[in-house]
């Protein structure tokens, strides 16, 4: 039931941006509960209900032509890979956690190299499994920048979290291609449909 209300939510969000490639985004499936709860048993924890909610209606991909989301069922994509991007969090997280090496786990990506990731030791809210959300800035630099994945994203469509970065974002950006101009509030599906269980 908490999907569904999110999934509504990022559904009206969804509806304020401009779609990058508006064939591949329509023509494709998204991950499905049977990919997101094969993700909370392989991570041993609960998701996001805000991002279980926001894989169902958006799938993975890159917002405001900066932050990239991964997403179970995409195993083997450079791009998307949520398994991938935590191979060695899963592989040892029992011994990691342990010895409180690694309390991160990672969900997304910044154009210049900033990994977003969950603390799963700072639960903020039990009902939606939410996490506070770290930015890894560099190898010694960690930065909190939200308490919700929710918060997280719309930070991110309003700019606020690149300004904490340091960057400066345009308003709008120029497509290659076609040499026309596009707000900056988008999302880019990057990949098609699912490939893989998780």
């Amino acid at each position: 039931m908490l999907d569904e209300k999110w999934v509504a939510h990022w559904q009206s969000i969804l509806e304020t941006l401009y779609i990058v490639d508006r064939e591949i985004f329509d023509e494709r499936s998204r991950p499905a509960d049977s990919h997101l709860n094969l993700l909370e048993g392989r991570l041993g924890l609960p998701l996001p209900a805000s991002y279980r909610g926001f894989i169902k209606a958006l799938g993975p991909g890159e917002f405001a032509r900066y932050l990239t989301i991964l997403s179970p069922g995409y195993h083997g994509s450079t791009v998307v890979d949520f398994i991938g991007q935590n191979k060695e969090f899963i592989t040892n997280r029992k011994k990691r956690i342990e010895i409180q090496e690694d309390k991160y786990v990672w969900f997304g990506y910044c154009i210049h190299g900033p990994m977003i990731a969950w603390d799963i030791t700072s639960m903020t809210d039990h009902a939606d499994s939410e996490y506070r959300i770290h930015c890894r800035v560099d190898a010694e630099q960690f930065l909190t920048i939200a308490d919700s994945f929710h918060d997280f994203i719309h930070q991110c469509l309003s700019g606020g979290f690149a300004i904490s970065l340091g960057m400066t974002l345009p308003e709008t950006w120029e497509d290659e291609e076609t040499s026309l101009n596009h707000p900056r509030r988008c999302f880019d599906p990057r990949v098609g449909s699912p490939r893989s269980p998780v």
